[in-house]
């Protein structure tokens, strides 16, 4: 008997299909679980008045007011700095490569 590609090749595609469908499905599950940020570490100079904070953080869902966020949270936690550097990283990979950030925003009060 000779096997013929009739009803293997579309068993195939079909399975493909669902493995790709499959993939996406927990791909965005991983997605919607994950936070907006992380803060990676915080490292503060100074005494009083003359503080300044650099945080690295670890924005996997860059919104509008992300940053602003950021802020507040450091604020609300650590007490206000004279500057606030935030380091924006997309991945913790980069950070921990040595990679330059992918934004860097300074904040001066």
């Amino acid at each position: 008997m000779i096997w013929g590609t009739g009803g293997y090749e579309h068993e195939s595609k079909k399975t493909i299909l669902i493995g790709i469908a499959v993939l996406i499905l927990f791909s965005w599950i991983y997605y919607i679980q994950l936070p907006d940020y992380r803060i990676w570490n915080s490292r503060s100079n100074g005494n009083g008045s003359e503080k300044e904070t650099e945080l690295n953080v670890i924005i996997y869902k860059y919104m509008d007011g992300t940053i602003i966020e950021i802020e507040e949270e450091h604020n609300k936690i650590d007490g206000m700095p004279a500057t606030l550097e935030i380091n924006v990283y997309l991945s913790v990979w980069q950070i921990k490569e040595g990679f330059d950030p992918y934004k860097t925003v300074d904040i001066d009060y």
